[in-house]
Protein backbone atom coordinates (compact mmCIF):
# COMPACT_ATOMS: atom_id res chain seq x y z
CA UNK A 1 0.00 0.00 0.00
CA UNK A 2 1.03 3.39 -0.90
CA UNK A 3 1.69 6.37 1.12
CA UNK A 4 0.25 9.91 0.40
CA UNK A 5 1.45 12.60 1.75
CA UNK A 6 -1.61 14.99 1.50
CA UNK A 7 -0.63 19.23 1.72
CA UNK A 8 -3.53 21.18 3.10
CA UNK A 9 -3.32 25.00 3.32
CA UNK A 10 -5.87 26.43 5.35
CA UNK A 11 -7.04 30.50 5.98
CA UNK A 12 -10.24 31.16 7.43
CA UNK A 13 -11.91 28.01 6.16
CA UNK A 14 -13.82 26.54 8.91
CA UNK A 15 -16.77 26.48 7.43
CA UNK A 16 -16.10 23.43 5.44
CA UNK A 17 -12.84 22.06 6.91
CA UNK A 18 -13.93 19.37 9.03
CA UNK A 19 -16.02 17.89 5.78
CA UNK A 20 -12.65 18.45 3.64
CA UNK A 21 -10.59 16.98 6.66
CA UNK A 22 -12.77 13.74 7.01
CA UNK A 23 -13.26 12.93 3.35
CA UNK A 24 -9.02 12.74 3.13
CA UNK A 25 -8.51 10.69 6.16
CA UNK A 26 -11.48 7.95 4.32
CA UNK A 27 -9.05 7.71 1.27
CA UNK A 28 -9.47 3.83 0.18
CA UNK A 29 -6.34 1.62 -1.12
CA UNK A 30 -3.53 4.27 0.15
CA UNK A 31 -1.69 5.22 3.60
CA UNK A 32 -2.59 8.74 4.31
CA UNK A 33 -0.49 10.99 6.16
CA UNK A 34 -2.11 15.00 6.24
CA UNK A 35 0.42 17.84 6.70
CA UNK A 36 -1.80 21.33 7.52
CA UNK A 37 -0.26 24.79 6.75
CA UNK A 38 -2.65 27.54 8.33
CA UNK A 39 -1.90 30.85 6.42
CA UNK A 40 -2.62 33.35 9.73
CA UNK A 41 -6.62 32.34 9.92
CA UNK A 42 -8.51 34.56 12.03
CA UNK A 43 -11.32 32.45 12.73
CA UNK A 44 -11.29 29.00 14.31
CA UNK A 45 -9.91 27.10 11.93
CA UNK A 46 -6.49 26.42 14.33
CA UNK A 47 -9.47 25.26 16.75
CA UNK A 48 -10.94 22.74 14.50
CA UNK A 49 -6.85 21.86 13.57
CA UNK A 50 -5.58 21.07 16.92
CA UNK A 51 -8.91 19.01 17.90
CA UNK A 52 -7.60 17.01 14.53
CA UNK A 53 -4.22 16.58 14.87
CA UNK A 54 -4.90 15.41 18.81
CA UNK A 55 -7.52 12.91 17.55
CA UNK A 56 -5.69 11.83 14.89
CA UNK A 57 -2.08 10.70 14.76
CA UNK A 58 -1.55 11.19 11.11
CA UNK A 59 -2.48 14.52 11.25
CA UNK A 60 0.52 17.25 11.52
CA UNK A 61 -0.41 21.73 12.04
CA UNK A 62 2.14 24.30 11.46
CA UNK A 63 1.45 27.71 11.35
CA UNK A 64 2.79 30.45 9.84
CA UNK A 65 2.14 34.39 8.82
CA UNK A 66 -0.29 35.26 6.06
CA UNK A 67 1.67 34.77 2.88
CA UNK A 68 -1.51 33.80 0.59
CA UNK A 69 -2.31 30.46 -1.03
CA UNK A 70 0.30 30.21 -3.76
CA UNK A 71 3.12 30.63 -1.40
CA UNK A 72 1.50 28.74 1.44
CA UNK A 73 1.66 25.77 -1.18
CA UNK A 74 5.06 25.98 -1.70
CA UNK A 75 6.14 26.53 1.93
CA UNK A 76 4.34 23.09 2.74
CA UNK A 77 6.39 21.53 -0.59
CA UNK A 78 9.48 22.94 1.68
CA UNK A 79 8.56 21.69 4.40
CA UNK A 80 7.95 18.23 3.12
CA UNK A 81 10.86 17.75 1.38
CA UNK A 82 12.87 18.50 4.39
CA UNK A 83 10.83 16.49 7.24
CA UNK A 84 8.64 14.18 4.81
CA UNK A 85 11.06 12.79 1.56
CA UNK A 86 10.58 9.27 2.12
CA UNK A 87 6.46 9.17 1.00
CA UNK A 88 5.72 7.25 -2.63
CA UNK A 89 3.39 10.06 -3.40
CA UNK A 90 2.25 13.91 -2.48
CA UNK A 91 -0.74 15.51 -3.06
CA UNK A 92 -2.51 19.09 -2.68
CA UNK A 93 -5.54 19.54 -0.69
CA UNK A 94 -7.82 22.72 -0.72
CA UNK A 95 -9.85 23.53 2.27
CA UNK A 96 -13.61 23.84 1.21
CA UNK A 97 -14.04 20.33 -1.58
CA UNK A 98 -14.54 16.81 -0.95
CA UNK A 99 -13.10 13.99 -2.12
CA UNK A 100 -14.45 10.80 -3.11
CA UNK A 101 -12.95 7.53 -1.44
CA UNK A 102 -10.96 6.65 -4.42
CA UNK A 103 -9.65 10.09 -5.32
CA UNK A 104 -6.09 8.55 -4.15
CA UNK A 105 -5.85 5.23 -5.24
CA UNK A 106 -7.27 6.69 -8.75
CA UNK A 107 -4.03 9.05 -9.06
CA UNK A 108 -1.86 6.51 -7.48
CA UNK A 109 -2.56 3.79 -10.02
CA UNK A 110 -2.29 6.11 -13.08
CA UNK A 111 1.05 7.48 -11.66
CA UNK A 112 1.94 3.55 -11.69
CA UNK A 113 2.60 3.56 -15.53
CA UNK A 114 5.23 6.67 -15.38
CA UNK A 115 8.98 5.07 -16.16
CA UNK A 116 10.72 4.69 -12.43
CA UNK A 117 12.41 7.46 -11.26
CA UNK A 118 11.07 10.45 -13.75
CA UNK A 119 9.10 13.12 -12.25
CA UNK A 120 5.51 12.13 -12.36
CA UNK A 121 2.31 14.11 -12.13
CA UNK A 122 -1.10 13.33 -11.75
CA UNK A 123 -4.03 16.16 -12.46
CA UNK A 124 -7.49 15.43 -13.28
CA UNK A 125 -11.04 16.52 -14.05
CA UNK A 126 -13.37 17.53 -11.15
CA UNK A 127 -17.23 17.92 -10.54
CA UNK A 128 -18.13 21.21 -9.27
CA UNK A 129 -20.70 21.16 -6.81
CA UNK A 130 -22.66 24.35 -4.94
CA UNK A 131 -22.67 25.11 -1.67
CA UNK A 132 -24.21 21.71 -0.68
CA UNK A 133 -22.78 19.77 -2.77
CA UNK A 134 -24.96 19.51 -4.76
CA UNK A 135 -23.81 19.00 -8.94
CA UNK A 136 -23.03 21.68 -11.39
CA UNK A 137 -23.04 20.76 -14.55
CA UNK A 138 -19.44 20.52 -15.52
CA UNK A 139 -18.11 20.32 -19.08
CA UNK A 140 -14.60 18.41 -19.20
CA UNK A 141 -12.49 18.77 -22.17
CA UNK A 142 -8.98 17.02 -21.96
CA UNK A 143 -6.15 19.11 -22.02
CA UNK A 144 -3.22 18.90 -24.35
CA UNK A 145 -0.27 18.27 -22.16
CA UNK A 146 2.40 20.30 -23.38
CA UNK A 147 4.76 23.21 -23.09
CA UNK A 148 3.25 25.49 -25.51
CA UNK A 149 -0.46 24.78 -24.62
CA UNK A 150 0.62 25.33 -21.07
CA UNK A 151 2.00 28.50 -21.56
CA UNK A 152 -2.05 29.06 -23.44
CA UNK A 153 -3.85 28.15 -20.33
CA UNK A 154 -3.31 26.29 -16.86
CA UNK A 155 -4.74 22.41 -17.48
CA UNK A 156 -3.37 21.60 -13.96
CA UNK A 157 -6.00 22.28 -11.17
CA UNK A 158 -3.49 21.98 -7.95
CA UNK A 159 -6.66 19.99 -5.70
CA UNK A 160 -6.37 17.07 -8.25
CA UNK A 161 -2.77 17.02 -8.61
CA UNK A 162 -0.75 14.31 -6.83
CA UNK A 163 3.09 13.55 -7.69
CA UNK A 164 5.91 11.92 -7.15
CA UNK A 165 9.02 12.31 -4.73
CA UNK A 166 11.17 13.08 -7.55
CA UNK A 167 8.97 15.72 -8.60
CA UNK A 168 8.99 17.28 -5.28
CA UNK A 169 12.49 17.53 -5.15
CA UNK A 170 12.61 19.02 -8.59
CA UNK A 171 10.29 21.76 -7.10
CA UNK A 172 11.66 22.00 -3.94
CA UNK A 173 15.44 22.70 -5.59
CA UNK A 174 13.88 26.51 -6.46
CA UNK A 175 12.29 29.45 -4.87
CA UNK A 176 11.21 31.65 -7.56
CA UNK A 177 10.65 35.04 -6.43
CA UNK A 178 7.40 35.60 -9.17
CA UNK A 179 4.95 33.26 -9.93
CA UNK A 180 1.04 33.40 -8.71
CA UNK A 181 -0.08 30.10 -8.48
CA UNK A 182 1.77 27.02 -6.89
CA UNK A 183 -0.32 24.78 -9.57
CA UNK A 184 0.76 26.00 -12.81
CA UNK A 185 4.69 26.61 -11.23
CA UNK A 186 4.48 22.66 -10.47
CA UNK A 187 2.80 21.94 -13.82
CA UNK A 188 5.30 23.62 -15.67
CA UNK A 189 8.26 22.18 -13.90
CA UNK A 190 7.26 18.87 -14.37
CA UNK A 191 6.70 19.26 -18.33
CA UNK A 192 9.91 21.24 -18.39
CA UNK A 193 12.38 19.00 -17.29
CA UNK A 194 11.43 16.21 -19.11
CA UNK A 195 8.49 14.84 -16.51
CA UNK A 196 5.71 12.15 -17.11
CA UNK A 197 2.01 14.05 -17.13
CA UNK A 198 -1.08 12.18 -17.14
CA UNK A 199 -4.89 13.17 -17.04
CA UNK A 200 -7.87 11.83 -15.54
CA UNK A 201 -10.80 12.36 -17.03
CA UNK A 202 -13.10 11.05 -14.67
CA UNK A 203 -14.05 13.55 -11.87
CA UNK A 204 -12.56 12.13 -8.61
CA UNK A 205 -13.38 15.39 -6.51
CA UNK A 206 -16.28 17.55 -5.66
CA UNK A 207 -15.32 20.96 -6.54
CA UNK A 208 -17.11 23.30 -4.28
CA UNK A 209 -18.27 26.28 -5.54
CA UNK A 210 -19.05 29.51 -3.54
CA UNK A 211 -18.00 33.42 -3.49
CA UNK A 212 -14.71 33.02 -3.25
CA UNK A 213 -13.56 30.71 -5.27
CA UNK A 214 -15.64 30.51 -8.44
CA UNK A 215 -13.60 29.69 -11.41
CA UNK A 216 -13.61 31.20 -14.79
CA UNK A 217 -16.16 33.24 -14.80
CA UNK A 218 -19.00 30.46 -13.55
CA UNK A 219 -22.45 31.87 -14.18
CA UNK A 220 -21.15 34.97 -15.78
CA UNK A 221 -23.30 36.37 -19.25
CA UNK A 222 -21.40 35.91 -22.65
CA UNK A 223 -21.19 39.88 -22.87
CA UNK A 224 -19.39 39.88 -19.23
CA UNK A 225 -16.55 37.62 -19.99
CA UNK A 226 -16.23 39.11 -22.78
CA UNK A 227 -15.44 42.37 -21.12
CA UNK A 228 -13.22 40.65 -18.43
CA UNK A 229 -11.07 39.35 -21.52
CA UNK A 230 -10.83 42.67 -23.25
CA UNK A 231 -9.61 44.32 -19.96
CA UNK A 232 -7.48 41.72 -19.65
CA UNK A 233 -5.19 42.66 -22.63
CA UNK A 234 -5.66 46.00 -23.05
CA UNK A 235 -6.16 47.49 -19.80
CA UNK A 236 -4.18 45.10 -16.73
CA UNK A 237 -1.65 43.36 -19.29
CA UNK A 238 0.22 42.45 -16.20
CA UNK A 239 2.76 39.83 -18.09
CA UNK A 240 2.20 37.37 -16.18
CA UNK A 241 3.20 34.52 -18.64
CA UNK A 242 6.54 36.36 -19.45
CA UNK A 243 7.39 36.63 -16.11
CA UNK A 244 6.17 32.73 -15.43
CA UNK A 245 8.95 32.23 -18.52
CA UNK A 246 11.91 33.84 -17.17
CA UNK A 247 11.51 32.46 -13.82
CA UNK A 248 11.35 29.02 -15.67
CA UNK A 249 14.33 30.22 -17.77
CA UNK A 250 15.94 31.44 -14.60
CA UNK A 251 15.64 28.27 -12.23
CA UNK A 252 15.45 25.09 -14.92
CA UNK A 253 17.08 25.82 -18.00
CA UNK A 254 19.52 24.03 -17.95
CA UNK A 255 17.07 20.87 -17.24
CA UNK A 256 14.78 22.44 -20.93
CA UNK A 257 14.82 20.73 -24.40
CA UNK A 258 16.71 23.12 -26.90
CA UNK A 259 13.04 23.82 -27.86
CA UNK A 260 11.81 24.09 -24.95
CA UNK A 261 14.01 26.73 -23.84
CA UNK A 262 13.84 28.95 -27.15
CA UNK A 263 10.09 28.67 -26.82
CA UNK A 264 10.04 30.41 -23.39
CA UNK A 265 12.38 32.99 -24.47
CA UNK A 266 9.93 34.25 -27.08
CA UNK A 267 7.46 34.22 -24.39
CA UNK A 268 9.64 36.00 -22.16
CA UNK A 269 10.88 38.69 -24.58
CA UNK A 270 7.06 39.17 -25.94
CA UNK A 271 7.62 42.83 -25.63
CA UNK A 272 10.36 42.58 -28.98
CA UNK A 273 8.65 42.76 -32.55
CA UNK A 274 10.48 39.00 -33.49
CA UNK A 275 9.27 37.29 -30.30
CA UNK A 276 5.58 38.28 -31.33
CA UNK A 277 6.26 37.94 -34.47
CA UNK A 278 7.06 34.06 -34.20
CA UNK A 279 4.06 33.57 -31.01
CA UNK A 280 1.43 34.65 -32.98
CA UNK A 281 2.47 32.15 -35.36
CA UNK A 282 2.06 29.60 -33.23
CA UNK A 283 -1.42 27.79 -33.22
CA UNK A 284 -0.60 25.23 -29.41
CA UNK A 285 -0.20 28.82 -27.86
CA UNK A 286 -2.94 30.44 -29.54
CA UNK A 287 -5.18 27.72 -28.20
CA UNK A 288 -8.26 25.56 -29.46
CA UNK A 289 -11.20 27.86 -29.10
CA UNK A 290 -12.13 30.98 -30.78
CA UNK A 291 -12.36 33.24 -27.44
CA UNK A 292 -9.15 31.74 -26.04
CA UNK A 293 -7.21 32.54 -29.91
CA UNK A 294 -8.48 35.83 -29.62
CA UNK A 295 -7.78 36.84 -25.84
CA UNK A 296 -3.84 35.11 -26.63
CA UNK A 297 -3.78 37.03 -29.63
CA UNK A 298 -4.41 40.68 -28.11
CA UNK A 299 -1.96 39.96 -25.40
CA UNK A 300 1.12 38.69 -28.25
CA UNK A 301 -0.11 41.79 -29.95
CA UNK A 302 -0.17 44.37 -27.34
CA UNK A 303 2.68 42.61 -25.97
CA UNK A 304 1.22 42.00 -22.78
CA UNK A 305 1.70 38.01 -22.30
Amino acid sequence: MKNVLVLLSTYNGSRYLQEQIDSVLNQDGVKVVLLIRDDGSTDNTLEILDRNSLNHDNIFVITGSNCRSAASFMELVYEANRTYPDFDYYAFCDQDDVWCKDKLISAVNKLSESPDDTPSLYIGAYQMVDLNLNKIETHITTPLLDVQSAISSNAATGCTMVFNRQLLSLVAAKKPTDFIMHDYWVYMVCLLCGGFVVYDSVPHILYRQHGHNVIGGLGDSFFKRWITRINKVFCSGDRYKSKLASQLLSCYSDLMSHDDKRFLEYVSTCSRFSSRFRLICNKKLLGRTFDKQMQMAGLIITGKL
